[in-house]
């Protein structure tokens, strides 16, 4: 049974009832009317007493019904609020012991509410509170005020909306999202567990580590309840997507409580895409935050899905991209393409005649340029300069990421030669867009993969199925270096040698937990071990090729099947 009670007010005064974020002033005098969530950092009574953004929270609604005021494990209770005091009762709550009472007042205009918390029967039996009005440029970040950062992701954090800019610089195999105070990699697995499930093995890759002895690291293993299996993940602090280049299932994670929340099922008429490395039904995933939306590349272009409806609300017609990159600053997809006619399927074909150069020459391999911002335009990249402008990015290029804080986008070649293009200075006229470019080839390795980390402008690559590594600085194309920074991998904490993983790439960045610098991340083709390496470091040692010794000094191995102490 759920009590009410008849508030009094504290100021005789008219009230305005309104919806929004926040407690309303009303029209005369001290009385505070309703609305607005507000939040602490710790729960009064019991510690496992906080909401799915891991706080204590005290949520007061408005509707055309009436308003109900919740608290974490307590179910919404109509009350009715006149003057600054505030009283709610439950039977029972989740978590405490007997009848709960809450009784409190607004102070500081209405900004913050102060009271006592109260359980009947457990210990303690009351406990004083205090909470504020979740705001964005508190210092906390409040994911059920759908922030994804406040202050914590350097000048990648948004200071008006609290998302983080310029945080993902490629797509590939996995996402990393930062999420009550935890670092985490939502790491798709390739073989079902006890139940005959697929699994997404979520990896604290935030901990100290052991360099590469490897130290334990896994949080959980998230069953998506079918037997198919994931083979590509993206996300940020609000939710992550899962999929696969083998079966038609898109899952929906919620982050805070790593729990399948949805799925979402593509018809039969999408079909596959086929590349040199492998292909299939997803081969990409990017993550718009600020529009909550996934972008899935798909054999016939990209689809656009809404993260709180669960559905599609958009696709675009484009040849089919592998590995594709996003910048999130400017809102613009960076599609590397090949193959177009390999892709087959019984849905509408992908438009493979779309890209050409000015003269009308097809273009069968290269980078489109889709702007999010503009009707979903789709530009072709040219280089009139080009060895070859038919191929301007090369006849088969494999992967693309953007410094979307630069303009600069990378994009290596199946065959290992880099294209480093600055679209910053580039020319949008039409359906084109020409911009300068520099090419290097690795004197060592092949690499083929790549992710961006745009407050440092690194670009981290890697060679697929392989056990290379390199690093470039983008900052622009008048300060690249002459040669890539090269690696290798060094063997397992369990002795055997690293590989890379193959496509989907398993390679990503990120500003580090740690120590607020930029890491990047691999992952052997076991899927057990995860390589965070410290790419500021790599640029203290002697290079461009860098000795296995030196480069393991900036390398930690983590592992992601035994759980984290």
């Amino acid at each position: 049974m759920l009590y009410r009670k008849r508030f009094y007010a504290l100021a005789a005064a008219a009230t305005v009832l309104v919806g929004g974020n926040g407690i309303a002033l009303a029209k005369k005098g001290a009385t505070c009317s309703t609305g607005g969530r507000f939040i602490a950092t710790k729960s009064p009574l019991v510690a496992t007493q906080v909401d799915a953004a891991g706080l204590f929270s005290v949520t007061i609604a408005v509707s055309a019904t009436g308003t109900t005021l919740a608290i974490p494990g307590c179910t919404p209770a109509a009350v009715k609020l006149r003057g600054t005091a505030i009283k709610a009762k439950w039977t029972s709550c989740t978590g405490l012991t007997g009848k709960v009472r809450l009784i409190a007042t607004a102070v500081k205009s209405c900004k913050r509410i102060k009271g006592t918390l109260s359980q009947s029967k457990g210990k303690p039996k009351r406990k004083h509170f205090a909470t504020s009005l979740t705001t964005c440029g508190d210092g906390i970040v409040d994911s059920g005020n759908n922030e994804l950062c406040d202050g914590n992701c350097g000048s990648g954090c948004d200071p008006s909306t609290c998302t983080c800019r310029g945080q993902t610089g490629g797509t590939g195999a996995f996402g990393i999202v930062t999420v009550n105070g935890k670092q985490k990699m939502y790491l798709p697995q390739d073989q079902v567990n006890a139940a005959g499930h697929g699994v997404v093995s979520v990896v604290n890759v935030g901990v100290a580590g052991n360099g590469v002895a490897g130290a334990p690291a896994l949080i959980t293993d998230i069953d998506l309840g079918t037997s198919d299996t994931a083979t590509a993940t993206g996300g940020d602090s609000l939710t992550v997507i899962a999929a696969s280049t083998d079966n038609h299932t898109v899952w929906f994670i919620d982050p805070r409580t790593d729990q399948v929340i949805g799925t979402l099922t593509l018809d039969s008429s999408f079909g596959t895409s086929n590349f040199s490395g492998g292909g299939g039904v997803v081969t990409g995933i990017a993550i718009d935050s600020l529009k909550r939306q996934a972008i899935l590349s798909v054999w016939n272009g990209f689809v656009l899905v809404d993260l709180r409806t669960e559905s599609i609300v958009g696709t675009i017609a484009a040849p089919p991209s592998e590995n594709f990159g996003f910048d999130d600053q400017k809102e613009r997809i960076i599609a590397p393409f090949y193959d177009c006619s390999a892709s087959s399927g019984t849905g509408t074909p992908p438009p493979c005649s779309l890209p050409q150069t000015p003269d009308g020459a097809p273009i069968t391999g290269g980078v489109l340029v889709i702007d999010l911002t503009n009707a979903n335009t789709i530009y072709t990249f040219q280089d009139p300069t080009a060895f070859d402008p038919t191929s301007p990015a090369g006849s088969e290029p494999d992967s693309a990421a953007a410094d979307s804080s630069t303009g600069i986008i990378v994009t290596p070649e199946e065959g290992g030669t880099v294209h480093v293009i600055d679209l910053a200075q580039g020319v949008f006229a039409g359906t084109n867009v020409t911009a300068p470019q520099k090419l290097l080839d690795p004197t060592v390795h092949r690499l083929t993969g790549v992710a961006v980390e745009p407050m440092s402008h690194i670009a981290f690559l890697e060679g697929e199925a392989s056990s290379n590594v390199g690093f470039l600085k983008v900052d622009s194309l008048a300060t690249l270096a002459s040669a890539i920074t090269e690696a290798t991998m060094p063997s397992l904490p369990d002795g055997g040698g690293f590989s890379n993983l193959f496509d989907p790439h398993g390679i990503a960045v990120t500003t580090g937990i740690l120590n607020g610098g930029p890491v990047g991340f691999v992952v052997d083709g076991g899927r057990q071990w995860v390589a965070r390496v410290d790419m500021a470091k790599v640029f203290t040692l002697s290079g461009p090729v860098l000795a296995d010794a030196d480069f393991a000094t900036a390398l930690t191995y983590l592992d992601a099947r035994t759980p984290a102490p």
